[in-house]
């Protein structure tokens, strides 16, 4: 079985494929484009084994070509996000900074141009989720709340190993949330 995972930032998309390689006993190999360079090797490997791979919305920010994604080939897709984008945004902006060993003050302001990233990521991520969502019979889609019932339905072996968000924590949220919404209200009506 082949599975992929397309998501943003702080969806509970890597908690997914955990429990979809534990379930299923396959290999999970990750953020595919997480990779320095692109990996023909791995490519190669969409083709022969039985996994799980994860694709990142943000990963069309860092000239990945569409044409490199073989959506063809999964017998699964499956789109997760979180509901609530603003949260997400300031998640993935502590996250990002802890794993770069930068200390994120208690009470911080998100940058503004973390802002303008995530606002594309988001564009990138509502483009793929409806071009995937409409052209794929084997795609479904997942809210985090719907993950969170997956892990504790199926046992989760790891269920308590996993983050915590630490989002209350970022002070001018407030201002950005409106935005966020206008946003994704905007990307959603077709």
């Amino acid at each position: 079985m082949r599975i992929c995972v397309f998501s943003h930032q702080r969806s509970g998309s890597s908690v997914l494929c955990n429990l979809l390689a534990e379930k299923h006993n396959i290999e999970n190999l990750g953020e595919w484009f997480d990779h320095k360079t692109f990996d023909e090797a791995l490519y190669e490997k969409l083709y022969a084994d039985d996994y799980v791979v994860k694709i990142m919305a943000s990963d069309f920010l860092k000239e990945v070509k569409s044409d490199k994604i073989p959506w063809h080939l999964f017998d699964q897709i499956i789109v997760t996000e979180r509901e609530d984008k603003t949260i997400a945004m300031a998640s993935t902006y502590i996250v990002e900074n802890e794993f770069n060993n930068i200390n994120v003050p208690y009470n911080f302001e998100l940058p503004n141009e973390f802002f303008i990233t995530w606002c594309k990521i988001l564009r990138e991520f509502f483009y793929w989720k409806r071009y995937i969502l409409k052209n794929f019979e084997n795609a479904t889609h997942y809210y985090l709340t719907d993950i969170f019932k997956l892990l504790v339905e199926n046992n989760y072996s790891r269920l308590r190993e996993i983050k915590k968000d630490y989002y209350i924590r970022c002070v001018n949220l407030k201002f950005f949330e409106p935005k966020i919404n206008r946003l994704c209200k905007s990307l959603t009506s077709y």
